[in-house]
Parts: structure tokens; sequence; C-alpha cells
């Protein structure tokens, strides 16, 4: 090591500025012919009603299991089992439309559907009473984190995929008559796995 290295000459003055964290979108990536993107269309309009509500967003984790052998005295420690599935929470803002929290809410009627008569899923000729979908393939769907400069122009070199996504939770949003503050939704997805890909203009 230089003796007189410091950080106005090493090499991170080539690394550009820190990464900042509210610089990112979070895009859904539903087939065509998936439910998800149909309730998507209908409700949101395109995927640009999704991501440019959503606030926060959790990137993904790993992690193992250790195995563990002992000879003579020693310890000697191994990787185990991966864990690459997880959940990741999305705050949205909500608007007067309601829409984060309607397509939210059929989005889980597809995984089941608990409305009696008057549930907005109904009106679209779901069933009640029961899932409207039988395969994950049908209600997850991946969601891709996208993360940008500091200009907002372009994307940092890698962005996050979480595949078979689906909403496990919507969390109560409290309504107050003292209050004065907006109502913002949090909602937490489960995945199966992720991967962390090229960035790529397109």
């Amino acid at each position: 090591m230089p003796g007189r290295m410091n950080v106005f000459t090493s090499d991170i003055l080539n690394a550009g500025d820190l990464m900042k964290n509210n610089y990112f979108q979070v895009i859904l990536e539903p087939p065509s012919n998936s439910p998800v993107y149909s309730l998507m269309e209908s409700i949101l309009g395109s995927t640009e009603g999704f991501y440019i509500r959503a606030k926060t967003v959790d990137l993904p984790s790993k992690s193992f299991d250790t195995l563990e052998t002992n000879y003579m005295g020693s310890k000697l420690v191994m990787p185990g089992k991966v864990t690459m599935d997880g959940q990741t929470s999305i705050t949205f803002d909500e608007f007067q439309d309601m829409k984060i929290s309607r397509f939210i809410h059929e989005w889980m009627n597809l995984i089941y559907n608990g409305g009696y008569a008057d549930d907005v899923s109904v009106a679209n000729g779901a069933l009640t009473g029961g899932a409207i979908s039988n395969s994950l393939l049908s209600y997850s769907c991946p969601i891709k984190i996208t993360i940008y400069d500091s200009t907002k122009k372009n994307k940092l070199p890698y962005e996050y995929r979480l595949m078979f996504c689906f909403p496990s939770e919507m969390a109560t949003a409290g309504l107050d008559h003292n209050g004065g503050d907006k109502v913002t939704r949090q909602v937490t997805f489960k995945y199966s796995t992720w991967e962390m890909i090229n960035a790529t203009d397109n």
C-alpha cells in the first residue's frame, strides 16, 4: 500500500458519484398473456402507473447455512444450503383514484377471493370463495429494480430481477380525523429467487 494514498489520489475518484437511494424505479414485467398484465392494463393503464407510485423498496438478499466438521480440536466451516427466496416491501403513495389499493386487492384475489357479492373482482366475472387462478405462473410475475445515476438519465450498470413475485401482505393504512398526512400502502411481495443482471437501455 502506498504510504501517502488518500481519497483524492485513489481510484475511488473514477467510480463516479455515490449511488443514491432515491433514484430508482420498480417495474413489473408480467407476460402479456398473464392475468396480472390484464389487471395492470385495466386498472393502472400501463406499467408506468405502478412504478411512478412506488416510493420505497428493499433490495434482495442471499444467505447460506453452514456445515461444520471437526478434527483433532479444529473446526472447519463450509457453506451449506443457499437461501435466495425472500420478500421485499414496496411502499406506494395512494391517490384519490385508489388505483394501487384496487390493483393489489385484485392481484391478491387471484390467489384467494374472499368476496361475497359486491367485491370489485365480482364485477369482472371472477368467482368468489376461492382462488381465481390455479397456477403460480398466472398470479406471479418478475419485478425489476432499476437504479439511475446522478443525472437521472442513465441506468447504473446492474439491475435486480426478482422472480415469481406475488403480494403476500398489504399492510393496514391508518385514517385519522385529527391527522393531516398522506395515505401510503405498504405491500410485501414474496419471491422464489433473484438475479443481478446487466442493465440495458431498452
